[in-house]
């Protein structure tokens, strides 16, 4: 290479039947990038949806046929995100170790029960809004899948020298509670609302009033991923850029498996048979926990890339996503995230860096010298609401700046990781690479509108000193209705210097 390559894609939709995979052969050479850019002036879409379209009405329903392999959590018409079915329950329940007793024997007669999804809304906290599926009704008995519901359960010995239990606090479902929302169920289908029905391969929709559903155009999100990477962080992705590009269209689709969605913050979970039981503190269960402390599963971006060096991300555009929307995970090294838009998304719009190595081994491991600057994030957490707007994991040399967010139901920004009560107690026992972090010039307004913690919230040691901790400066925050703090440094929050904020 003796110059820049530039790939420019001609304007429209390109409907991805696999998600576009780069490697470290797609790198730049020589000082020079390879850059992907739109034509300007024509917008061009990488989508993962698939049109849905051949709709025919029986009573209040409309129903189109869907290919057999086809399973998803979003349904868009005319890029408007519609709800799934959801609703209260006819019936009131009663906890059971396997799941829950009805009052009566009415849901077993409900279509398809295994595809019906409780929403356990403050499941593990206030911030927290934990999903597990139903796995079958018999009668009254309503079992619920696995091991999705035996992760709620967080034990409660042994206790530690505080009196915490092994998850440093966190508490467990409690064994009162009972779904605070239904959702996928057919029965409930109600105005604007939508229900997939896998036996069958049909999605339903219920129409407003006077609504002309053969005028609509349908699409359903049926890739979980658009764009990532097959490198390491030995052998990264390197001087490529992505220019005024458009990714729609992805779902994710763990919250529908027998994981489901065990959130404890942020929407990072437990998963696997017995985590509730080894993934808390890392010498304070038992057995022992696996380590570090909050080594959770992180979600999935519809854009996620590992090992990556000066990889940028300039002025596109996130939208219609069911997971993350932008992920960067290991190895990832001065990387530029500027001027996107990033709305319409599930859950987390923006994610750096990885919780599960605290203190990588090698150097080119350490996510290090990337910049998440003057993006605006806006309507993200649409149905995992405890996701912040932007999430900065183990880091060094991060700079987050000069951001918009709002209309988020959570936190604005979150950085950091490894708090918790007894473990922030012992430092030294789970030490982290965090140093020489800036989250600066930030604008968050109209958050915690749904979940409680704090506009620019921080967790675990930010560093090993002042001067390579962590700086929150010249921030500007209107807080919306769930306000706990402003500013919230929680469990361990060492190291940070908080000046000149508003």
């Amino acid at each position: 290479m003796r110059s820049d390559i530039v790939v420019t894609l001609a304007g429209g939709t390109y409907q991805l039947n696999a998600p576009l995979t780069f490697t470290e052969a797609d790198s730049g050479r020589n000082g020079h990038q390879v850059r992907w850019r739109a034509s300007p002036g024509r917008p061009v879409v990488i989508s993962g949806g698939i049109p849905v379209d051949g709709w025919t009405k029986s009573g209040n329903l409309w129903s189109a046929k869907v290919p057999r392999d086809m399973v998803t959590r979003q349904l868009y018409a005319d890029g408007v995100r519609l709800p799934r079915a959801t609703g209260s329950l006819p019936v009131s329940l009663t906890q059971t170790p396997t799941g829950f007793t009805a009052s009566d024997a009415s849901l077993a007669n409900w279509r398809n029960p295994d595809n019906i999804e409780f929403v356990l809304g403050d499941g593990h906290g206030s911030w927290s809004e934990p999903r597990c599926g139903v796995k079958s009704i018999a009668g009254a008995a309503i079992t619920m899948d696995q091991p999705c519901w035996d992760n709620m359960k967080l034990p409660s010995e042994p206790r530690g020298p505080y009196g915490d239990n092994p998850h440093g606090g966190f508490p467990s479902y409690p064994s009162d509670a009972v779904p605070t929302r239904v959702e996928n169920a057919y029965e409930l289908l109600s105005e604007g609302e939508w229900y997939l029905d896998e036996a069958a391969d049909r999605i339903f929709y219920f129409p407003h009033e006077n609504e002309d559903v053969r005028k609509k155009r349908f699409v359903a999100a049926k890739l979980e991923r658009l764009l990532g990477t097959s490198t390491t962080a030995a052998k990264p992705l390197h001087d490529v850029s992505f220019e005024g590009l458009g990714f729609a269209y992805a779902t994710w689709l763990q919250p529908s498996s027998d994981e489901g969605f065990v959130e404890m913050q942020a929407n990072f979970t437990l998963t696997g048979v017995g985590a509730s039981k080894s993934q808390g503190l890392c010498n304070y269960s038992e057995p022992k926990g696996t380590c570090p402390f909050a080594s959770w599963t992180r979600p999935a971006a519809a854009v996620d890339l590992v090992g990556t060096r000066n990889v940028k991300f300039l002025r596109n555009t996130f939208q219609h996503l069911g997971g993350a929307g932008l992920g960067f995970q290991h190895g990832v090294q001065n990387n530029l995230v500027q001027g996107n838009v990033v709305t319409d998304v599930s859950g987390i719009g923006i994610l750096l860096g990885a919780v599960d190595d605290p203190s990588p081994k090698d150097d080119y491991e350490i996510a290090t010298g990337n910049t998440i600057d003057s993006n605006y994030v806006h309507h993200t957490g649409v149905d995992f609401t405890g996701a912040p707007a932007i999430v900065n994991g183990y880091s060094q040399k991060t700079s987050i700046t000069h951001n918009e967010i709002t209309d988020v139901p959570y936190s604005g920004i979150s950085s950091g990781w490894g708090g918790w009560r007894t473990n922030s107690t012992f430092p030294d026992e789970n030490p982290n690479i965090n140093a020489d972090n800036d989250i600066s010039y930030n604008l968050v307004y109209r958050n915690m509108l749904v979940r409680w913690d704090g506009a620019i919230y921080t967790n675990g040691p930010q560093g090993r000193s002042y001067e390579h901790g962590l700086t929150v400066r010249g921030n500007v925050n209107f807080s919306g209705l769930k306000t706990a703090n402003s500013i919230y440094n929680d469990e361990g929050g060492d190291y940070v210097t908080i000046t000149g904020n508003v």
